[in-house]
């Protein structure tokens, strides 16, 4: 995958917010705080002004681990995915013709798809939710 623009590209798995299950007999918690996964603290989304935007080219390298955990973002107490145990997942941070080599680690007991929103094939022209596009999609417990 790479990135074909004129400026940095921030993806972020927005994979992390997505609602696995819903009830609609799920009761409101009195601390929803108590039961969130670790929530990425604001200052993990900030720009960094030491990112060299005119580095050459490189190859970057991202874990990514899904798992489902328990959380209240809306107050009321439901499963939901966490990557790397937080929610939203962390930022990744690439520039124009950087290599990205991003290892997905699903620890859930469902497959899984990830939408690398940004991102460029050189090979075809398809949507990059598609199953297969770069490389296999994790199945269940495995990368």
């Amino acid at each position: 995958m790479s990135i074909n623009s004129l400026s940095i590209f921030f993806l972020v798995c927005y994979l992390s917010v997505s609602i696995i299950s819903a009830s609609p007999h799920a009761l409101p918690v009195q601390n929803p705080l108590n039961f969130a996964a670790r929530s990425a603290h604001p200052q993990e989304y900030i720009l960094k002004s030491d990112f060299d935007i005119h580095a050459k080219p490189t190859t970057r390298r991202y874990d990514l681990t899904v798992t489902e955990t328990k959380a209240a973002l809306d107050g009321f107490l439901r499963q939901v995915m966490a990557i790397n145990g937080q929610i939203p997942g962390p930022l990744i941070e690439a520039n124009e013709g950087d290599r990205l080599e991003i290892t997905v680690i699903n620890k859930m007991n469902i497959e899984l798809t990830m939408h690398w929103h940004g991102s460029t094939r050189r090979v075809n022209c398809y949507p990059a939710a598609l199953f297969g596009i770069f490389g296999h999609e994790p199945q269940r417990n495995q990368a």
